[in-house]
């Protein structure tokens, strides 16, 4: 209860309790319309739901040679997670298409490095330590860029370094 002067008012109390109440429905309702919001396939990300994340994306995207930037991130990374290396790989071409010719930029940040990182997981994965050693070396290269997501940077770093532990370099 608040106190005023020497005298506590419970009618201030239960006002109070009342506001924090409210903005706690206030906070979970915007909770609840952020996700209403949100592309779908951002939320299937956001929560790795990556099986139903590749569905929705293959159920949008007829011809990769003509998907945007924003829909060969999410369906690449679907295929990286759920190991679909068929067709991961020919994603990543197109998807670093869209790149080379400027569209680089998902969720506001540089992904000019996620192409060559996924490549060089999924080497990694097949046992092609060579070749996922250029790719992971590429990916950390172009992570540097000042636009690139602090977390591509560590993504990239870590495939760089566990590539070259695997390698017993």
């Amino acid at each position: 209860s608040l106190v005023l002067g020497t005298h506590t008012c419970p009618e201030e109390t239960v006002i109070m309790r009342s506001y924090r109440y409210l903005g706690l429905l206030v906070v979970m309702f915007a909770i609840g319309c952020a996700t209403m919001v949100l592309p779908k396939e951002t939320v299937l990300l956001s929560e790795s739901r990556y099986n139903e994340m590749e569905q929705l994306m293959e159920s949008r995207v007829n011809d990769m040679r003509t998907a945007s930037t924003f829909e060969l991130f999410h369906l690449c990374l679907a295929y990286s997670k759920v190991k679909r290396y068929d067709k991961l790989f020919p994603c990543l071409d197109e998807f670093q298409q869209n790149i080379d010719e400027g569209d680089i930029l998902v969720y506001g940040s540089d992904t000019s490095a996620l192409a060559p990182l996924l490549r060089g997981e999924a080497y990694m994965e097949l046992g092609d330590y060579k070749k996922a050693r250029e790719e992971t070396d590429r990916a950390y290269r172009l992570s540097k860029r000042d636009n690139a997501s602090q977390e591509l940077k560590v993504y990239s770093l870590t495939g760089a370094a566990l590539v070259r532990a695997l390698m017993g370099d």
